[in-house]
């Protein structure tokens, strides 16, 4: 088992609240995906509140799997109401970016999330990134 240190957790889920809020409308579904995900990570509900209100992503190094994990759970967020808008994609692209993932992989992911009507599997999105 991988220990995640409380600053990891919240790095995470400060990226969702992130893609979350890029629209302008977070929406129950991200709301859902958000507690959904705090709740895996075992965090307080004083860090979930905190982390709403004032998300503050770290930009500590990780390792490759655990920043492809993290972009996933960044695009499955933008992805959770089954559209992409165009706010959505560019943090999502600034936070890959922030975890330095190349960006054909990125691009090769938005393209195809624009031409399916389902997500991109973890394990799809660690090949298209060599993995």
């Amino acid at each position: 088992m991988t220990y995640v240190s409380l600053s990891d957790k919240l790095n995470i889920l400060s990226r969702l609240v992130e893609v979350a809020k890029a629209d302008g409308v977070v929406n129950p579904a991200e709301i859902s995906y958000i507690f959904w995900t705090a709740q895996k990570l075992k965090l307080s509900q004083l860090e979930i509140q905190r982390t709403l209100s004032n998300p503050h992503p770290s930009r500590r190094p990780i390792l490759m799997n655990e920043r492809i994990e993290l972009f996933h759970q960044c695009i499955t967020m933008a992805w959770i109401d089954n559209r992409l808008e165009t706010e959505e994609i560019e943090i999502c692209r600034k936070i890959a970016n922030d975890l330095s993932l190349t960006s054909s992989s990125v691009e090769a992911t938005f393209e195809q999330l624009n031409t399916s009507s389902e997500m991109v599997t973890l394990d799809e999105l660690k090949k298209l990134f060599g993995l």
